[in-house]
């Protein structure tokens, strides 16, 4: 799925930087659970899991995956 670990690097970049999309994830173990996700181009998208563990913000996944995963969320978002 990446190429390296240049890649993973640069998906959590973007994805962090400009999310045009913050939902709770549904999946949550608690509910300061989130997903960010951004459109990467007509086909593809990406999305961060960030978990926030006692005060410190940790990335557990990190994806790119078709298109329509990014309209699914989008429904799902406040934004």
């Amino acid at each position: 799925m990446f190429r390296d670990k240049k890649e993973v690097k640069e998906v959590i970049e973007r994805a962090v930087s400009k999310p045009k999309i913050i939902i709770n994830n549904s999946r949550i173990k608690s509910e300061k659970d989130f997903i960010v996700a951004k459109r990467l181009d007509n086909k593809k998208m990406e999305n961060v899991r960030i978990r926030n563990d006692n005060g410190t913000s940790m990335i557990y996944h990190t994806n790119k995956k078709k298109i329509t995963e990014f309209d699914r969320l989008k429904e799902k978002s406040r934004w």
